[in-house]
C-alpha cells in the first residue's frame, strides 16, 4: 500500500470515529432516558477521532508502521455508510431506544473484532499509550452498552 493510501485510510478511521460520534449525539437527542450514555460516548468518539490524527501525524514522521492487511479501506468506508443510514434511520423515527443500544453495541463489537487499531505499531511510547487509550475505550463502550441493554 502507498504511503498516499495509508494516510487516506488514516483519514477515513478518524471519519469514522467523527461518523461514531454523530450518530451517539443524534440518540442522545432523541433518547431522553440513555441521553447521558450517548452524549459521553459520542464526547469519547471525538477524543478517538483526535487521537487517530496523532496516530496519522506519527506515520507521517516515520514513527509508526501500518499494517494494512488487517483492515480495508472498503469496510471502513461500509461501516460509515451503514452509520449514515442510521443517523438518517433516528431523524425519521425509525430506530427505537432498544435499536440504538443494539446498533452501538454492534458498531462497538465489530471494531474490537476487525482489531482496527492493531493494523498499526511502533516503538514510539506516544503511540502505545494512545492505542491502548483506544481499545479500553472501546472495550469500555461496549460494556456500557451492553449494560444499558440488559437493563432495557
Amino acid at each position: 500500500m502507498k504511503e498516499s493510501e495509508i494516510i487516506l485510510l488514516l483519514d477515513t478511521l478518524a471519519a469514522h470515529e467523527k461518523a461514531l460520534s454523530k450518530l451517539y449525539r443524534k440518540f442522545s437527542e432523541h433518547f431522553h432516558r440513555t441521553r447521558d450514555l450517548w452524549t459521553d460516548l459520542s464526547k469519547d468518539e471525538e477524543v478517538h477521532r483526535k487521537w487517530i490524527q496523532k496516530m496519522k501525524s506519527l506515520y507521517e514522521q516515520g514513527k509508526l508502521v501500518v499494517n494494512p492487511d488487517r483492515i480495508t479501506m472498503m469496510s471502513v468506508k461500509t461501516s460509515i455508510e451503514y452509520i449514515e443510514e442510521q443517523i438518517q434511520k433516528v431523524d425519521s423515527g425509525r430506530i427505537t431506544e432498544a435499536n440504538a443500544l443494539a446498533i452501538a453495541s454492534n458498531l462497538e463489537r465489530a471494531m474490537i473484532d476487525e482489531r482496527y487499531f492493531r493494523m498499526l505499531s511502533s516503538a514510539d511510547a506516544r503511540f502505545a499509550e494512545i492505542n491502548e487509550k483506544l481499545e479500553k475505550a472501546t472495550e469500555g463502550h461496549k460494556t456500557r452498552l451492553k449494560n444499558a441493554l440488559q437493563q432495557e
